[in-house]
């Protein structure tokens, strides 16, 4: 791949961008990788089943993976990936409709996941879905997580713009570490 395909790549899609420098960064540092260092990396292909498009966005030590998903609707819904299994995540009341939805991009080794939603006006939130304590469960472990929207004052809310996490701009929760800091953007 040469840097012209690389750029028109780029001005297509951020995506698109990100998604050809693994490839490229993959194929080089595999051909060139030292055989004592082989052993350091695991490449596995995660895709959610039956979505036409999915991204893993974010990782913890526990392997536990968090993601986007995008329906054949055009909806967003972030997942949770553990021991094999997908779970979805819907932050409650996000917008069902093309564009719409949830995005999870960042996970600590709590379990506390942030993202971004859609409200059903359109307007973009980050949240933070933090895992309940062992008393906030049932005698069958049957937990219920709890979700703190994130609003950055005086962010800018519009709708129906296209924007990397959605169709509007406003405040994006993308990393949150142990201490249930939380990093990300807003407009």
């Amino acid at each position: 791949m040469n840097m012209k395909s690389l750029s028109a790549r780029y001005e297509m899609t951020g995506a698109s961008f990100l998604m050809t420098i693994s490839f490229v960064a993959g194929s080089v540092s595999t051909a060139l990788a030292q055989p004592s260092l082989a052993w350091r990396y695991n490449f596995v292909r995660l895709d959610y089943p039956g979505a036409p498009v999915s991204f893993p966005l974010g990782i913890n030590s526990s392997r536990q993976i968090v993601g986007v998903q995008t329906d054949r609707n055009g909806v967003n819904h972030g997942y949770l990936y553990q021991n094999g299994k997908f779970t979805d995540i819907n932050y409650p009341g996000a917008l069902q409709s093309p564009g719409g939805g949830t995005f999870t991009g960042g996970i600590n080794d709590r379990g506390d996941i942030a993202g971004v939603f859609t409200d059903e006006q359109g307007y973009q939130h980050g949240f933070l879905r933090t895992a309940p304590d062992d008393g906030d469960c049932d005698q069958d472990d049957h937990c219920n997580p709890v979700y703190r929207e994130i609003d950055v004052p005086g962010a800018v809310q519009t709708k129906g713009i296209p924007f990397e996490l959605g169709t509007g701009l406003g405040t994006a929760a993308i990393g949150v570490n142990s201490e249930q800091d939380v990093v990300g953007m807003y407009a």
